[in-house]
């Protein structure tokens, strides 16, 4: 199943239980842990400790301001390059 959940200005797509970020914009962190603790299991990995991958498209501000939240947040401090 495919979600596309729009977090203001940041988007996460939710395939199989698993987030992945494409816009993390201002208060990506927070605003994903709202949709968390509305105790719908199809945000569960929305949970900030769950977030795990975020796609860096371009460097928009509108598009990275949240990127700090996101790399001070527990369990999401690793980079992949491809």
């Amino acid at each position: 199943m495919l979600s596309l959940m729009g977090l203001g200005p940041s988007l996460a797509i939710i395939v199989k239980n698993k987030s992945y970020i494409v816009v993390f914009g201002p208060g990506i962190v927070r605003q994903a842990n709202k949709l968390y603790t509305q105790d719908n299991d199809a945000y569960l990995s929305l949970k900030p400790s769950n977030l795990e991958v975020a796609f860096l498209t371009h460097l928009h501000s509108d598009h990275t301001t949240g990127y700090p939240d996101l790399i001070f947040t527990h369990g999401f401090l690793s980079v992949i390059r491809l």
